[in-house]
C-alpha cells in the first residue's frame, strides 16, 4: 500500500525543510520506518534529524480522470 507523509525536516543549524513523499507500507510502522530510511539515505552526514509528521494518511488510487486538464497542466477538483 502507498502512503502519502507530510512531515517538516529540522537539521542542526539549516532552516527547517517542509515536504510530501510517498512510501510503501503495510501500516504506520512500516511507512515510518521507510521515511527513516529515506532520510537518511538523503542526508547521511547529519548527526541528528528532527522530523515532525504534519499528515500520514494512505494514498487513495481511485482518480478521478476529469479533474485534470492536461494541455494546460492543472489538477482542478
Amino acid at each position: 500500500m502507498e502512503w502519502m507523509v507530510e512531515f517538516i525536516l529540522e537539521i542542526r543549524g539549516e532552516l527547517p525543510i517542509r515536504s510530501v513523499t510517498v512510501l510503501h507500507g503495510g501500516d504506520m510502522e512500516d511507512v515510518r520506518g521507510a521515511l527513516h530510511r529515506e532520510l537518511t539515505g538523503i542526508y547521511p552526514e547529519a548527526m541528528r534529524l528532527d522530523v515532525t509528521v504534519i499528515r500520514m494518511a494512505p494514498v487513495d488510487m481511485q482518480t478521478d480522470q476529469t479533474l485534470f486538464d492536461h494541455e494546460v497542466g492543472l489538477y482542478l477538483p
